[in-house]
């Protein structure tokens, strides 16, 4: 491990204990900077992760979900991958809630931009392509 990382671990142990019952006993401190050198290994990426933490939790929800935040962004040292569980913005739910709206988004503005390439056409394929992009919007039922 670098000089520099090791820093970087020391400096995220300080931040993380501004959260309320983040560890403050020194070997409980000690514990959460070995876990954090297990997943940790770029000093930027560990900075966003505290980062992230100190802005979003409340109060100290341990070393699984720290190494969770980094995983979301970032490929964890040791290759052991874990997911946010309780971090507002970065579970699972709200990152298919993110997906969801994209491809909403995506989708409206292909229909618009084909609108707008029917209106170029000729008057009878204009027509069969408008009503194909109506039918397109309008919500079906499955039976």
């Amino acid at each position: 491990m670098t000089v520099q990382m090791q820093e970087a671990i020391l400096q995220a142990v300080i931040a993380l204990a501004n959260i309320p019952f983040a560890p403050q006993d020194p070997a409980q401190q000690d514990a959460l900077m070995e876990a954090i050198a297990e997943f940790a290994d770029r000093p930027d990426a560990l900075a966003w992760t505290v980062k992230v933490a100190v802005a979003k939790w409340t109060k100290w929800i341990g070393p699984a979900e720290l190494r969770g935040i980094y995983c979301s962004r970032f490929c964890p040292a040791d290759g052991i991958e874990a997911d946010v569980m309780a971090t507002p913005g970065y579970t699972a739910a709200d990152n298919e809630a993110l997906y969801m709206e994209a491809q909403a988004r995506d989708a409206a503005a292909r229909i618009e931009q084909w609108k707008r390439e029917a209106k170029l056409l000729p008057d009878a394929e204009r027509e069969a392509n408008l009503e194909f992009l109506e039918a397109m919007q309008t919500p079906r039922r499955i039976q």
